[in-house]
């Protein structure tokens, strides 16, 4: 797959790690894609703690799916009913993705596999945090010029990344 360069725009060869136009760094196409995709799951997620529907509904496409495993309890939802359920988190601190990786890249999909981190402050202690951290499995579809999310499926783990049983 041919790169292209970010800043101008050239066309550049697979090898090449610097614009010989205007000298900027390229990063190969897998990894623009994988800022890309990263950056759409942290919006969602960030627009899910805010309660924002319409950002939520921009970047989820209409048939989504999610599922979660929690403790061995499965939880799983859809785009309408997540939509008509949001609430804001007024506990919300912040989210962050690690260790996403790129696992699979054809036509109009991709799929990344990532650990996910929602800090929030703790219900019962003042000035504590809480980390709720996932590993999963995140689907994308690029649809009429934007990469949305088209499911999601992912399991609760503790700090040493063990299933929570």
């Amino acid at each position: 797959m041919q790169n292209e360069c970010r800043e101008c725009g050239a066309k550049l060869k697979i090898e090449q790690t610097q614009c010989p136009y205007c000298g900027t760094s390229v990063t190969d196409a897998d990894e623009q894609l994988l800022t890309q995709l990263t950056t759409i799951a942290r919006k969602y997620k960030e627009g899910l703690a805010k309660a924002n529907k319409i950002e939520i509904g921009k970047i989820l496409t209409d048939s989504y799916k999610w599922r979660l495993s929690d403790g061995g309890i499965e939880t799983l939802n859809d785009k309408k009913t997540l939509l008509e359920n949001v609430q804001p988190d007024k506990n919300f601190v912040s989210y962050n993705i690690h260790e996403a990786e790129l696992i699979e890249r054809e036509n109009n999909q991709a799929i990344i596999h990532c650990i996910q981190t929602v800090t929030r402050r703790s219900h019962f202690e003042k000035g504590k945090f809480e980390p709720y951290i996932e590993r999963g499995t995140i689907n994308f579809v690029h649809q009429d010029g934007h990469w949305l999310i088209i499911s999601e499926n992912t399991v609760t783990i503790d700090e040493n990344g063990n299933e929570y049983e």
